[in-house]
């Protein structure tokens, strides 16, 4: 196998030839493309006839994040012609288009859209071309996401088109669990052609159910918890000798954590605190001090909830606020009032923070998820639905 490629200003080529024991040649692939800070375009050639080009456009020219970005993919050989592309707006929306011609004409092509809430996809096969046995055939389709945490209002459209057959369905689905409601609505049709030409109805139906609960006022549904857990570090020196002594001394330990929840606002239990000796490849130090890594992280349940344990969204928000805004000084000074009221306090020398070495507290959330049946009831419901008006 050979390989042979060049690159100069922003253009470049690349050869590759693949031979048998022989010497037969088995396979010959050859590229030229160019390429920018934000864009690369490759163009290659198969065989005899067959040339495929690749095309990616990102504005932000990075290739490690998900933001705007348009990519494309033709082949052209032997009279067809596949291409497909693909673009991405950087907030909520993919959009995807296909589509297959012969000798310049199309015979089919395909669009489809995903948002965060709803997805589309219509396609086309024309009555001339490879596959204009199934043509001309027009389909549509359109429906809501529903999201884990609210199903309260879907939504499903399709359409279907032949030269002489259409079928449509759309159905409609509302829930309020608050007060015991839900209502369902559905319709159908199908139309055929006659022997003159003309459409004609062969078949419609219209489906409407509502409900609403007469009995006593339900039960309102549990709020929606999440765990939230927000971690920061800070460092201070001590003493080379006492170092490994301090990092496991019990009422260090205690006296950090006691601190940093009163300055945080929240019981002891909510948080936990690691110590470590900064390694020697780290910050140089004079006069026998070494520095000490503090961890802190602070896990609470976070809702609209009257529960003990429980704190709500703005006090959250709040206590890393706190957090943010207190500098490693503070910190030690916190942790100096708790440890001189244990019985440790003598064993230590002064302990000195590192000014600007408190980091910003980072936030992760893990939300408590309904089961998979749970989520997928309603979508069934509503799919079961337009499948009977189909039989």
């Amino acid at each position: 196998m050979s390989l042979n490629g060049t690159s100069s200003g922003g253009v470049f080529t690349t050869e590759m030839r693949m031979s048998g024991s022989k010497g037969a040649e088995l396979i010959a692939w050859s590229t030229t493309g160019t390429s920018s800070s934000d864009s690369i375009t490759t163009q290659g050639g198969i065989g005899s006839d067959t040339v495929v080009t690749l095309a990616l456009s990102k504005p932000d020219g990075r290739l490690d994040t998900v933001t705007q970005m348009d990519s494309s993919v033709s082949i052209v050989g032997d009279g067809m012609s596949i291409s497909v592309s693909m673009g991405y707006d950087g907030t909520d929306t993919w959009d995807m288009s296909g589509s297959l011609s012969e000798n310049g004409d199309t015979a089919a092509s395909i669009e489809a859209h995903l948002h965060e809430q709803w997805v589309s996809v219509a396609s086309w096969v024309y009555e001339y071309g490879p596959l204009g046995d199934i043509g001309p055939l027009y389909m549509y389709a359109n429906a809501s996401i529903p999201s884990i945490s609210d199903f309260s209002d879907m939504w499903e459209v399709h359409y279907f088109q032949t030269s002489d057959f259409i079928e449509t369905a759309n159905a409609t689905w509302h829930m309020d669990t608050s007060v015991g409601e839900y209502s369902l609505a559905a319709s159908s049709y199908t139309m055929e052609k006659d022997d003159g030409g003309e459409w004609r109805y062969t078949s419609s139906v219209n489906v409407t159910v509502d409900h609403i609960d007469t009995s006593a006022a339900p039960t309102p549904a549990p709020p929606m918890l999440s765990r939230k857990t927000v971690e920061g570090s800070f460092r201070a020196t001590v003493a080379a000798s006492e170092a490994q002594a301090f990092v496991s001394n019990a009422d260090v330990e205690a006296s950090f954590v006691a601190s940093i929840a009163q300055r945080a606002g929240v019981p002891e239990s909510m948080v936990q605190v690691t110590l470590s000796v900064v390694s020697s490849g780290g910050r140089r130090l004079s006069s026998g001090e070494v520095e000490i890594l503090v961890t802190y992280a602070i896990t609470a349940e976070v809702g609209a909830s009257d529960d003990a344990g429980v704190i709500s969204d703005t006090a959250f928000d709040s206590m890393v606020d706190t957090l943010a805004s207190t500098s490693a000084e503070d910190f030690v000074v916190d942790f100096a009032s708790e440890l001189e009221a244990t019985g440790s306090a003598s064993s230590f020398s002064a302990v000195v923070a590192v000014p600007g070495s408190a980091t910003a507290p980072m936030v992760t959330e893990t939300s408590e998820k309904m089961s998979g049946a749970q989520a997928a009831f309603p979508q069934a419901l509503l799919l079961a639905a337009i499948c009977m008006l189909m039989v």
